[in-house]
């Protein structure tokens, strides 16, 4: 009996916004996401100081789109985000 064959996985490269959704949308195959930063999120992403919340991405997020809004209502809990 010959060995079985593991097929590679789809590597992808940066887990922001395009990654983390390329991932999300190919669950059917094996895949291997990497990322630099220590955190995911690439510009998408908040940062604090002195005490205060800075959300980096603002109107990079297109909450607007119905298709968009959906895909974030089912992946992050509500408060997470907000909508314009």
């Amino acid at each position: 009996m010959g060995a079985r064959e593991i097929p590679a996985p789809v590597v992808i490269l940066g887990a922001g916004l395009t990654g983390l959704s390329a991932t999300y949308h190919i669950l059917t195959k094996p895949t291997l996401l990497v990322e630099r930063a220590p955190a995911v999120g690439g510009h998408a992403r908040s940062e604090h100081w002195n005490g205060h919340t800075f959300d980096v991405t603002g109107d990079w997020l297109h909450l607007c789109d119905p298709r968009v809004r959906k895909l974030v209502s089912v992946l992050f809990q509500p408060g997470c985000y907000s909508v314009p």
